[in-house]
């Protein structure tokens, strides 16, 4: 089961933030000797807060319409930096709440949780739209 993609491009985005705040304070100290790392430090803590916080990743607010599409027979599912593809045929079950839907895989049972913007109808029409006949043939839960 996927973990939202806003969770997983969060941890993604930190790490990155991280590494380059250390491969920062690495040159600083090879290029100055004299570098006062306590400033740095706190200038560079307070510098990713304020990024986390304010900046966000936009990966859970993204519509419905783009996170979800279709190509011939098969479903792509974008999530984080990363896509998931699904035969169209093997969606089992469903499941639509506001802002989220979920996609069951007939006989395993692995799960995807999408999270994103939009009403129920609204998610409930693009699905529809995408598998077309084979809407008919799953589950659908209004959660």
């Amino acid at each position: 089961m996927l973990q939202s993609g806003k969770t997983k491009s969060r941890w993604a985005a930190l790490i990155k933030k991280l590494v380059l705040l250390a491969g920062l304070y690495v040159v600083l100290v090879i290029c100055w000797p004299d570098f006062q790392s306590g400033i740095f430090f706190s200038t560079a803590c307070l510098m990713l807060m304020l990024s986390m916080v304010l900046g966000g990743d936009g990966y859970g607010n993204q519509r419905v319409e783009s996170l979800l599409t279709k190509v011939g027979d098969t479903l792509i599912i974008s999530h984080g930096i990363g896509k998931v593809t699904i035969p169209i045929a093997r969606i089992e079950s469903i499941a639509i709440g506001k802002n989220y839907l979920g996609l069951i895989e007939q006989n395993n049972g692995n799960g995807y949780d999408i999270t994103c913007t939009g009403s129920r109808d609204q998610i409930h029409h693009h699905i529809k739209n995408l598998l077309a006949e084979h809407f008919e043939n799953c589950t659908v839960h209004s959660i």
